[in-house]
């Protein structure tokens, strides 16, 4: 999925910015300011929206949309609209990219598990999978990813805002 799909037309401001700045913690920390933008507005996510956002956190990306529509009482496609109208993505593209921070944190350890170890330890389906998801929301292989070594214990994005 092309990024201006996601954020729109503030997309190439976004490459920019990551680009230009001075070391990773920068860039996530930008990052994690642009995908918090819609809830920095003054409105407040529907609760139905922020159980799900829990959800799909505490189970790291492992939990199906249906599931969660079920839990809070909505249809699927009602849960899709809502989420993504108030946190600005789908619940599936949330919980990839939650599952990909899992894989994250788990590659980032020293002496840590193999790639097929990982792939299975956060829900992909086979050792492909997990290598076309990485290089898709990366931009590197998982070999690259982690050579770069993310700080340690830490994955991409700090999913619990701590």
């Amino acid at each position: 999925m092309p990024l201006e799909e996601v954020l729109g037309a503030d997309a190439p401001r976004l490459v920019d910015d990551l680009a230009t700045a001075p070391d990773w913690p920068s860039r996530f920390q930008r990052l994690d300011r642009e995908l918090a933008g819609p809830l920095a507005a003054d409105h407040v996510p529907a609760p139905e929206v922020v159980r799900s956002w829990e959800r799909i956190v505490a189970a790291r990306g492992r939990v199906r949309v249906g599931d969660l529509a079920a839990e809070v009482g909505w249809s699927r496609r009602h849960l899709t609209a809502r989420v993504r109208e108030q946190l600005g993505l789908s619940p599936k593209r949330m919980a990839r990219l939650a599952r990909f921070d899992h894989a994250t944190t788990l590659l980032s350890r020293p002496g840590g598990l193999g790639f097929a170890d990982v792939a299975a330890a956060t829900g992909y389906y086979d050792q492909a999978h997990f290598t076309n998801d990485v290089r898709e929301l990366s931009g590197l292989s998982p070999t690259q990813l982690q050579a770069r070594r993310l700080p340690e214990g830490g994955g991409v994005f700090d999913l619990t805002g701590t």
